[in-house]
């Protein structure tokens, strides 16, 4: 599934939180996002507003959450594990700005040790819990499909071409070049049955005449 294919089919799906999605259709989604938010900040600047780029995320965020599910379902995990890298992004950002409103009134009160010390420590935990976010979001979206069928739908590739083995039919009625390579044998047992019954032999012969060839009579009259 390539980028188009991708976009498409989770734009088809804006708010379709069943089914599954493979790992192509999400990251290509994802691609799609992040240049969506480029050029909607790069035309926030060109026309001097701030209104496309929060109108593109919020247009954004129904359709990722919904593919984000899916992608769960693709890995045999229910769409609630989605939760974990959204708390802990949400509590990382209540943290952060906790640390830096701290680090404001410590420099407006003229600095306190003890108060400075506390926006620092809400600073460390907040980036940590953002690190910690972004690796258990990498390690959900990166899951591998469940191969064939599960409990919520269908693979999205579609059946094994190869069947429920896995493997293609080497020997099967398919391989073309199995039945050549029969008939060729075939063929060589025949050739073996030939050149193994010599044909008789028959002698030389006089290409002249019968029987031996006649030089002359070496006692006839001198």
């Amino acid at each position: 599934m390539g980028f188009r294919g991708s976009v498409e089919s989770a734009l088809r799906q804006y708010a379709t939180f069943r089914g599954r999605a493979p790992r192509a259709e999400y990251w290509w989604f994802y691609l799609f996002s992040v240049l969506v938010g480029i050029a909607a900040n790069i035309l926030d600047g060109v026309l001097g507003t701030n209104l496309l780029n929060p109108l593109a995320s919020l247009a954004l965020l129904l359709p990722s959450l919904a593919v984000g599910v899916r992608r769960l379902h693709d890995s045999n995990l229910s769409g609630w594990w989605l939760l974990a890298p959204i708390v802990c992004g949400i509590v990382a950002l209540v943290l952060i700005f906790a640390g830096v409103g701290a680090v404001i009134v410590d420099a407006a009160g003229g600095g306190n040790n003890r108060l400075t010390g506390a926006a620092v420590a809400l600073l460390l935990v907040g980036l940590l819990m953002g690190l910690v976010s972004l690796v258990v979001g990498l390690v959900l979206m990166l899951r591998s499909s469940t191969p064939g069928p599960n409990r919520f739908g269908p693979d999205p590739y579609g059946p094994n071409p190869y069947g429920q083995g896995g493997n293609p039919p080497y020997g099967g009625p398919g391989a073309p070049y199995g039945d050549q390579y029969g008939q060729y044998g075939q063929n060589s047992g025949q050739y073996g049955q030939n050149s193994g019954q010599p044909a008789p032999y028959q002698g030389y012969g006089n290409p002249y005449g019968g029987g031996s060839p006649d030089y002359g009579d070496r006692s006839g009259p001198r």
